[in-house]
């Protein structure tokens, strides 16, 4: 669902670790030719996603 939105080449998602909380959902997103829509990406996790399986922290980069 993530890698079907506008902008998206490929998504890694992962926990990482959380000072307070332990880990969080992490989602690494492949940018190709722009940059996703943030609302595009979070409104595709609401959809596809349960609340405990939705990234949390979401960071863009060119290549994986």
């Amino acid at each position: 669902m993530l890698r079907g939105v506008a902008g998206v080449g490929d998504v890694v998602v992962a926990g990482t670790p959380h000072a307070s909380l332990g880990m969080v959902v992490t989602a690494v997103v492949e940018a190709r030719d722009r940059v996703p829509d943030r609302r595009a990406l979070r409104a595709a996790a609401r959809a596809g996603l349960s609340p405990a399986k939705r990234p949390r922290r979401w960071l863009v980069t060119r290549a994986l």
